[in-house]
This record gives C-alpha cells, sequence and structure tokens, in this order.
C-alpha cells in the first residue's frame, strides 16, 4: 500500500511540476545598444541628386531610415564650415571653422567623446577639416577617389574600433560619375558592417553639402521609412548627443525628436510635443531676432537721417561760405580795379601838371 501511495505522490509531483516549468518565461533579449556611430558627409549630394541618381545604397539606407525633404545648411558654403556645424551643432558664426587652418571655437561631439576616453576617427576631407578636433585615429588624406577613404576608415575600425567616425567622400563634387563613387563606398561601409553583425548596433548619419543638402538617418533608436517635412546640418550633433546621452554645452539646433522612434514608457504624442515646444520656442527666439533687427534698422535709420540733416546743414554752411567767398573775392577786384584807376588819375593827373608847369614857368627847354 505504501508502494502505492508513494508512486501516485510521484505522479502528483510530476503533473503539477511539469507545466509550471513548461510555461516559465524565455529569458529576456538583451537590450539593443549604439556600438559605433558614423557620420558620413558626401560632398554635393543635395536632395535633386540623390533623387535624379541611381544611387542603391543611399536609397536603401534612406528608405531603412529617416529622410527629409527640406535640410538647411550652413553659410559660407564651404565643406569646413559645414563639417564643423555638423560636429558641433553651431552655426559658423559661433563655431568660427569655416576655412582650413581656422581653429573651432566652442565644443564639438567627437570631442567630447575623446575628452571621455572614447576613441573617435575623422577620415578624408583633407586639409579643410585636419585639426577640426584630436581624433584618435586621424586620416585626413588626400586620398584618390572615396573607396580609399572608406578603406582607410575600415582599417581604423580593425585596428582601434573608433565608437565615432567622421567620413567626408567627394561624391558629386568630384565631377562626373562622383555619387555613384560615393554610393559604392557607402556600400563598402555597409557590407563591411553586415559582414561583422555590426549593422543594427550602428548610428548612421548620411549628409552632403550644396543648396538643400541630403540628410539620412539609420539606427534602432530612429524611426523606419520615415519621411519629415524639415531639418537642418545645425540639429544633427544636438540629436546625437540626445541619443548618446552626452550634454553639449551650447547649441544652435534642436534635437530632431520626431525622428525617434518611442521608447518603453513614451509615445509618439510626447515626442511630437516635444519638437512642437522646442520649434515653438525656436520660433518665439527667432522673432525676438527679427524686432531686434528691426529695431537696430530703425535706429540706424534715425541715425542715417540725423546725420543726413547735418550734412545738408553743413552743406548749406558750405554754400554760405562760399557765396561770402565770392562776394569778398569781388570786393577785392572792384577795390583792386579802383586802386588802378587811382594810380592811372593819378598818373594822368601828375603828367598835366607837369605839362601845365613846363609851359609856364619854362622849367625845361
Amino acid at each position: 500500500m505504501s508502494w502505492r501511495n508513494l508512486i501516485l505522490s510521484a505522479v502528483f509531483l510530476l503533473a503539477t511540476v511539469g507545466p509550471a516549468a513548461a510555461q516559465s518565461p524565455a529569458p529576456a533579449a538583451p537590450a539593443p545598444y549604439t556600438r559605433h556611430v558614423f557620420l558620413v558627409m558626401v560632398t554635393g549630394l543635395t536632395q535633386k541628386a540623390l533623387a535624379g541618381s541611381d544611387a542603391p545604397n543611399l536609397k536603401g539606407l534612406a528608405n531603412a531610415g529617416v529622410q527629409f525633404k527640406h535640410v538647411g545648411g550652413v553659410e559660407p558654403d564651404t565643406l569646413a564650415a559645414q563639417v564643423s556645424t555638423l560636429v558641433s551643432g553651431l552655426d559658423p558664426a559661433g563655431h568660427g571653422f569655416v576655412k582650413a587652418g581656422d581653429s573651432l571655437g566652442g565644443s564639438s561631439l567627437p570631442g567630447l567623446l575623446e575628452a571621455r576616453g572614447i576613441k573617435t576617427a575623422l577620415v578624408g576631407g583633407g586639409d579643410s577639416v585636419a585639426g577640426l578636433w584630436a581624433a584618435k585615429w586621424a586620416k585626413p588624406g588626400p586620398f584618390a577617389n572615396d573607396r580609399e577613404v572608406v578603406e582607410a576608415e575600415i582599417e581604423g575600425m580593425n585596428a582601434d574600433q573608433p565608437f565615432f567616425s567622421l567620413i567626408v567622400l567627394d561624391g558629386p563634387g568630384s565631377g562626373t560619375g562622383g555619387l555613384a563613387r560615393a554610393d559604392a563606398a557607402v556600400g563598402r561601409l555597409l557590407q563591411y558592417l553586415n559582414q561583422y553583425g555590426l549593422y543594427n548596433q550602428s548610428l548612421i548619419v548620411v549628409t552632403g553639402t550644396g543648396e538643400n543638402p541630403a540628410l539620412i538617418l539609420r539606427g534602432w533608436q530612429l524611426k523606419e521609412g520615415a519621411v519629415l517635412p524639415a531639418a537642418g546640418l545645425v540639429d544633427v550633433a544636438p540629436t546625437l548627443a540626445e541619443l548618446l546621452g552626452i550634454n553639449l554645452p551650447a547649441s544652435d539646433g534642436l534635437v530632431l525628436w520626431d525622428a525617434l522612434k518611442a521608447q518603453p514608457g513614451e509615445n509618439e504624442l510626447y515626442l511630437l510635443s516635444r519638437r512642437v515646444n522646442d520649434l515653438s520656442l525656436a520660433l518665439l527666439a527667432g522673432r525676438r531676432k527679427i524686432y531686434g533687427l528691426q529695431e537696430n534698422e530703425r535706429q540706424v535709420a534715425e541715425e542715417r537721417a540725423r546725420v543726413n540733416a547735418e550734412r545738408d546743414s553743413y552743406g548749406q554752411a558750405i554754400r554760405q561760405r562760399d557765396k561770402e567767398i565770392e562776394r569778398l573775392h569781388l570786393w577785392i577786384k572792384v577795390i583792386r580795379a579802383l586802386g588802378f584807376l587811382a594810380l592811372a588819375a593819378a598818373g594822368a593827373g601828375y603828367l598835366l601838371l607837369y605839362r601845365f608847369l613846363k609851359k609856364k614857368f619854362l622849367f625845361f627847354t
């Protein structure tokens, strides 16, 4: 009897524990994270150039991430100014790096990373970007073509594994076929990332120079297949800083909240409200600047009117003085003429008197 009870107890235990074990939750998947950031600047890459070309890698990247219809560049439209704005989030007036040999005023995102001991890379761009920040892997070139630029970046990835990389490609700026070569170079980079399983853990930004440059963002924290209305190159650095948890001390740009994917505990409405709030504050600040400029213009107009009035007053006084001088010159001429006449009259009188006396008193024979 005891054996029977023991067997029934064992069967009951298996019946109760078995289903519980079968229903236990599977281990949670590791949270995604960003292992690398790639900022690719393609000179001459505009929205128009990209739309009218066969660039499968760039267009595929745009379709997989976020792209913008209208993108504001900076002035002056130099490569140095564009790249500096891209990494600092400052307008050229703020960073001052507009040509080769300039020094960057303010902080840059890769510079802050290097200060934390996080490796960065700067590849391509030549003298225009050399010395922009002290990158661990600095290979500004020059390079013969865009493929060599990307191979130099891959060499740096294999050697130092930089977290942040700025890659400057010639693209359409190198002439006919430049966009195709840049697209092939981007494809080579994407191939490398896929080969080593880094693509889904990479934050990739591709942009260009010129009027309405292209702007593409792709990463696990960003929306997929989204086409947004507008952004500026100055918005890239603050957006990347937000995604990476880095505080930029100063920035003229805005975080592109509408490009971000809602994370647990967030929703699209929250992100859109933050974007609207930032844009509203920027609009208010812009209006204040406009009002300030208008006030300055009014003051300049008043000062110009005052100066013109003074100039007219001085002109009138000068004209009156000139008239007085002309009148005095006329009087001098009249007095001079009268003097000559008086002298002539005196001479004639003397001559007449001489002849009269000569005849009367016969002083001379």
